[in-house]
């Protein structure tokens, strides 16, 4: 990284910086010591900071040139008590065009003409009064750089006292001034609605979906905007995208779209008593009428019951990889799940976590009772308690016998020495991290056998010797 941001014509699309101690961290300091030893500013244009107090986010914002910074995000603040004072005096502030500011409620009075200059802007204020609302309206007017704010409180005017302070026309009015021959949403054919359907985000087309039963039967039709979904129960990863299954009921609908096709499905359960969470998952997906068309299948610290529901509910064929993180089942528990097509006709496999490496614990299984069941798999990552000489003979004889496979990665608490498994495969080669390569008789292919003490695994991959 150090290399990178040294390059002198380095630029940024997006910065995030999260920092999720209270305590000052090591790494935080070190990297302000790095970029405040660089002999220019850096250039970026959007600076996203999370979980940071104030004089942290002021030292990182420093680093990067005013003017090529054009957005700056923060929010999730260990310290509630955020003074903005300090950051309006910097040019990286005045020069900016968008800011966002999340989780922290700001006195309108004391700090709106601080976001006077911004093209766009997105706070949390105390109070609006009508005081406030002309204010708004006297600067938005001279600025002729602006284009949206939104301004989230708890205590606004009335709709009706906004309106006739600012002097906006009634609804009444406004029809009667209407050109009744313009056409409206509703003149437009079918098609064209469809069109607009698709280009709208995920949520949207979810709440339009509770419209109408006609806008439901278009929005079933076209193809939801998404190519990910996370349903979750107390998810603290905020890097995640995850809509929350309980607090967001509104957007499960999207699922009885029959077209809808995800890249990845996440399901994850952080909450300690999920027993009612996975009938609430379970009922949802066996009011299905239809097979989740789903790439990848993550399930973290789901229960068995609420596994195999997830599972028959993806359509066999479409569904190519399996992620299974945390200890809420046991490795025997897995033979329930061997007989389905799901399991048979995935390529690949993943017991060793999650992908956002939330440390959840792992699955150990046993080699002699389980190994068999991972044998159709192309990739796979498990882990064993222990694999003998007479274990690795079994893998070779295996995977070269299996020419879809090509790689897996395997770790044992306890396993044999390098030169023990070279001698027993009868492997050649000797160098780094390879214990040796194995020719698989009558064929092109390698078995390359590789181990990593440092990291307590080891991998073995098949691929073509092209020389």
């Amino acid at each position: 990284m150090k290399i990178l941001l040294r390059n002198p014509r380095l630029r940024l699309n997006c910065l995030l910086y999260i920092e999720r101690k209270v305590k000052p961290s090591e790494n935080y300091h070190e990297l302000i010591e790095f970029l405040n030893s660089l002999d220019r500013q850096l250039e970026i244009t959007v600076l996203a900071m999370r979980y940071m107090d104030e004089m942290k986010m002021i030292a990182l914002m420093k680093a990067f040139k005013p003017g090529t910074l054009e957005e700056i995000m923060f929010s999730d603040y260990p310290n509630k008590l955020v003074d903005i004072d300090d950051f309006v005096k910097m040019d990286q502030w005045k020069q900016a065009k968008r800011v966002t500011i999340e989780r922290l409620s700001l006195d309108f009075s004391s700090h709106f003409h601080h976001f006077h200059h911004f093209e766009q802007f997105k706070i949390n204020v105390e109070s609006i009064t009508l005081d406030d609302m002309l204010a708004m309206k006297k600067v938005f007017s001279e600025n002729s750089n602006f284009k949206s704010c939104i301004l989230r409180t708890e205590r606004l005017p009335s709709p009706t006292a906004i309106n006739k302070a600012l002097d906006y026309p009634m609804a009444e009015n406004l029809l009667a001034n209407a050109n009744m021959n313009q056409k409206t949403f509703y003149d437009l054919s079918i098609d064209i609605i469809e069109n607009i359907v698709e280009y709208l985000d995920y949520k949207s087309q979810c709440r339009l979906r509770k419209v109408s039963r006609g806008f439901r039967n278009i929005v079933d039709r076209v193809k939801p905007s998404v190519d990910g979904l996370a349903l979750c129960f107390n998810l603290g990863n905020p890097s995640v995208p995850v809509i929350d299954f309980r607090r967001n009921l509104k957007y499960r609908p999207g699922f009885y779209s029959q077209i809808l096709r995800l890249d990845y499905f996440l399901c994850a359960d952080h909450e300690r008593k999920p027993s009612e969470n996975d009938l609430e998952l379970i009922e949802l997906l066996n009011s299905l009428n239809h097979q989740l068309k789903i790439n990848k299948l993550i399930m973290i610290k789901i229960r068995m019951n609420a596994m195999i529901a997830l599972l028959k509910a993806a359509k066999p064929g479409t569904l190519e990889e399996i992620r299974i993180g945390g200890r809420l089942i046991k490795p025997d528990d897995i033979t329930r799940f061997i007989d389905l097509d799901q399991w048979k006709e995935a390529k690949r496999l993943d017991t060793d976590g999650d992908p956002w490496s939330i440390p959840i614990g792992r699955l150990s299984f046993d080699f002699s009772r389980h190994f068999h069941y991972f044998n159709h798999f192309e990739r796979f990552r498990t882990n064993f308690e222990v694999i003998t000489l007479d274990d690795m003979l079994e893998i070779k004889k295996i995977f070269s016998e299996n020419a879809n496979f090509k790689y897996c990665r395997i770790t044992a608490k306890n396993k044999p020495s390098r030169k023990e498994i070279r001698e027993a495969l009868g492997l050649s080669n000797n160098h780094s991290s390879v214990i040796g390569l194995y020719k698989i008789p009558n064929s092109n292919d390698i078995l390359k056998f590789a181990i990593y003490d440092s990291l307590g695994y080891f991998a073995v991959k098949r691929y073509t010797d092209t020389n």
